[in-house]
């Protein structure tokens, strides 16, 4: 008799847990439905940690970052387009953060890859919302950066090879110049101010990528906003790719007044649409 009882025990026993792990599930179905965003103790009793961070957490608003830290920098990057040892290289001075940046080199006599001469990183694959943010670190030694009265592009936002790109960051002259536009014959060219060398500055771009009138482009420079640019800023073709680092096309043919361009570059980011300029700029975070 006391078997029996025993055996009925456990049935028993065994029953309320299927009931009370059904109502968890249904319990946590419901807060999925009713709330987006919980706090972490009761999010963490229902759901998996990642979805969690996926929620709550701003540092997933950042879908790519890079600093140069770590075994294996530049290993989760579209491409790198480079020609020779020189053109990218991992230095520990100068640094914008850590302990690491990317230096990066052109020469005038480097050989073209991609049919161009250049040192590139293809930073990300096609953006799937045409809204972004973006920023990186960059330095640029006196040196090694000599003015020079033709342009090179440190920043582009690539759709195609048949054409120059609809929106790019230049040099020309020691002044910082934004070229975009969504007509490639009606480009318009817009002086974002002096170069600044020897020391690093941080920029940060806010993005609605489009070939119509709800097109934008806000950039700040160190925390300080520089410009507020509506419009087309891109052709009628798929979004586009981000690079960065050195292209310049007058030495695929000819010289320039100058026979070297070197830059380096740290925290390199892409934020999603729920970004922001507190989430995408380092400027005020601890070193």
């Amino acid at each position: 008799m006391l078997k029996i009882n025993t055996i009925y025990i456990s049935y028993f026993i065994l029953f309320l847990t299927l009931i009370a792990k059904h109502e968890v599930s249904d319990l946590a179905s419901k807060i999925q439905q009713k709330s987006e965003v919980l706090p972490e103790q009761l999010y963490s009793l229902y759901l998996p940690r990642m979805e969690f961070q996926k929620v709550n957490s701003s540092t997933n608003s950042i879908i790519f970052e890079e600093t140069f830290e770590g075994e294996k920098p530049l290993s989760s990057i579209v491409g790198i387009q480079t020609a020779t040892p020189h053109s990218y290289q991992l230095v520990t001075n100068p640094v914008f953060r850590g302990s690491k940046a990317g230096k990066l080199e052109l020469r005038h006599n480097d050989p073209m890859v991609h049919n161009g001469t250049r040192a590139e990183l293809f930073v990300t694959d096609r953006p799937t919302n045409k809204e972004r943010w973006y920023s990186f670190a960059v330095y640029f030694p006196s040196e090694k950066y000599a003015c020079d009265a033709s342009s090179e592009v440190i920043s582009q936002w690539w759709q195609t090879a048949h054409s120059t790109q609809a929106t790019s960051l230049r040099v020309r002259e020691d002044r910082l110049i934004l070229r975009t536009g969504s007509d490639p014959d009606l480009l318009q060219e817009i002086d974002l101010g002096p170069l600044l060398k020897d020391s690093w500055q941080e920029f940060v771009f806010h993005f609605v990528h489009s070939d119509g009138g709800d097109g934008l482009i806000e950039i700040w420079r160190d925390g300080r906003k520089i410009l507020t640019q509506k419009g087309g800023n891109m052709y009628k073709l798929d979004l586009p790719y981000w690079k960065l680092g050195l292209y310049k096309a007058k030495w695929n043919k000819s010289e320039t007044d100058t026979k070297l361009r070197v830059l380096y570059l740290d925290n390199i980011r892409v934020g999603s649409e729920h970004a922001g300029l507190n989430i995408m700029q380092t400027i005020n975070e601890a070193p």
